[in-house]
């Protein structure tokens, strides 16, 4: 697999549109978008189609949705998730529940439920977070979020 920068994913999931498929090319790097109305159109063609009655930006969009269709089977693209798939709730959730230190999973559990949890600059998540070193929480999470003064419930 090309290797791809990480920001390329997130800057075109951020600009993601409904009723679009989104794929990442995995030979060439390339990130692939076109509409539904293009893959219903390549659903449909045939073999022999050139696509000609096409404006050539929708027939690029076509011809690339055409390629994912013929390459289904094979590891050629992978669909990036659609703004409905990422539950970043979920995602902070799971990763509060990865950590193998039962007071840091209380602390991260506690710091993202109750009101107010994610209206400030600096979350109580945020907090928390930002203390990790190379995915692992460190013993001074603790207590840089208990005296961050964020929420005192954090430190009981």
């Amino acid at each position: 697999m090309k290797p791809v920068k990480l920001q390329d994913i997130i800057d075109e999931m951020e600009v993601q549109m409904d009723e679009y498929h989104t794929y990442l090319n995995t030979e060439t790097g390339e990130i692939i978008a076109f509409s539904s109305e293009e893959l219903g159109i390549a659903e449909e063609s045939e073999e022999d189609d050139d696509f000609s009655n096409y404006p050539e930006w929708q027939r690029d969009s076509i011809n690339d949705a055409l390629d994912v269709l013929i390459n289904w089977d094979s590891d050629k693209y992978i669909e990036l998730p659609d703004k409905w798939d990422i539950n970043e709730y979920s995602i902070m959730e799971a990763f509060c529940g990865s950590v193998r230190n039962d007071r840091i999973i209380n602390l991260l559990f506690s710091a993202i439920k109750g009101r107010g949890a994610f209206l400030l600059p600096l979350t109580q998540f945020d907090a928390a977070i930002l203390t990790a070193n190379n995915g692992r929480i460190i013993a001074t999470v603790c207590h840089k979020v208990e005296n961050s003064g964020a929420n005192q419930s954090l430190a009981r």
